[in-house]
């Protein structure tokens, strides 16, 4: 959706539930958890009459990989909702699911380890890989979070200033062609072209 009950005017889009539904995201060709490991889950969420949701991640079979996390949406007014879940198993194919039990608008559905890197919020084995080459810089986001579109849609993602302090407050832009439904993004962490790594 794109109208008047968005989150702000950066972040223009939201998905909205007529009733009760189950959203589900597989991630990027998976959600990996390692068993006793904490993630952290939030959300915004506004509900016409009130609304539960209920979060869990799970394996394409159904099998739970956490305790499921419910939250009351209490309001009509966006706020922003989160929990914490520690993973009961590990896997590299999890998927997180968000269900309502009445019609609700969401938007900025976050999961992130509790754990990482030097708590950059980046990835703690890939950026230790990162590490020990010993980079002066690194070029993120890169690829097509940068580059695809035209210059409308990429200068102004692509500006420090533009990218916002927190990531409901990015302007998001459309995700990469080769991405299911383009979906947009704001990334977790705020743009920069030449970042210096974090030491």
């Amino acid at each position: 959706m794109d109208d008047d009950a968005r989150l702000n005017e950066r972040n223009r889009t939201y998905l909205r539930t007529t009733g009760a539904a189950e959203l589900t995201n597989t991630g990027y060709g998976g959600i990996a958890t390692k068993s006793g490991e904490i993630y952290d889950f939030s959300v915004w969420a506004r509900a016409d009459r009130g609304a539960t949701l209920t979060v869990s991640l799970h394996a394409a079979d159904g099998t739970a990989l956490v305790a499921p996390l419910r939250t009351k949406v209490t309001s009509d007014t966006w706020a922003k909702y989160t929990g914490s879940m520690r993973a009961t198993a590990t896997s590299d194919a999890g998927r997180l699911t968000v269900g309502t039990d009445g019609s609700s608008r969401l938007d900025m559905v976050s999961l992130t380890p509790r754990r990482t890197y030097k708590n950059h919020g980046l990835r703690k084995d890939l950026a230790e890989k990162i590490a020990a080459l010993h980079p002066g810089f690194v070029r993120f986001p890169g690829g097509c979070l940068v580059n695809t579109g035209r210059s409308t849609v990429s200068r102004p993602f692509s500006r420090w200033s533009a990218s916002g302090p927190t990531p409901s407050s990015r302007r998001a832009r459309p995700g990469c062609t080769t991405s299911p439904g383009r979906f947009p993004s704001t990334t977790g962490s705020r743009c920069a072209v030449r970042r210096r790594w974090p030491g």
